[in-house]
């Protein structure tokens, strides 16, 4: 829940353009790279995620909170979730567009229809940006859940 905890304020759009700018500059090179002939089809698809998808559950949560303290795992969160979105969105979307000539709006609905980590980086933001706040009890259980993101990295990654 550290997004929900963490405020909003003074985060502009240079914070946003730090956040996305170099996920759309790696998405563009991989488009060019498909369009010039140089990536196929399936490979370039697969670029469009993956070489954008940051370790930020398993390396940087941890590195954030040891270097900068617990308060920093907030706006880690609010990083992770506002560069979901612009993958989950856009990527997808550029995935749809990048294929063997069969592609859909339906099939790009689908996608992030179905993402729960798209709807759930949603939810997170629209709860801070709005400053709601959840009940407690509700607000504990996902605390005491958040607060297993440190110990489970590092025992994924061992």
């Amino acid at each position: 829940m550290q997004i929900a905890d963490t405020p909003l304020s003074g985060l502009g759009w240079r914070f946003l353009a730090a956040n996305t700018f170099p996920l759309f500059a790696v998405m563009a090179v991989v488009w060019a790279l498909w369009k010039a002939g140089l990536l196929n089809w399936r490979f370039a698809r697969l670029l469009v995620i993956v070489s954008v998808m940051g370790n930020t559950v398993y390396l940087g949560f941890p590195v954030a909170a040891m270097r900068l303290g617990e308060q920093a795992i907030g706006y880690a969160a609010i990083c992770t979730s506002l560069q979901n979105i612009f993958i989950f969105t856009c990527g997808f979307m550029l995935m749809n567009l990048i294929s063997d000539g069969v592609s859909s709006p339906n099939r790009f609905l689908h996608l992030i229809g179905r993402n729960v980590v798209l709807w759930a980086s949603m939810a997170g933001l629209a709860i801070a940006g709005f400053d709601l706040r959840l009940p407690a009890i509700l607000n504990s259980v996902l605390s005491d859940i958040g607060k297993t993101t440190f110990p489970l990295s590092l025992f994924t990654i061992v």
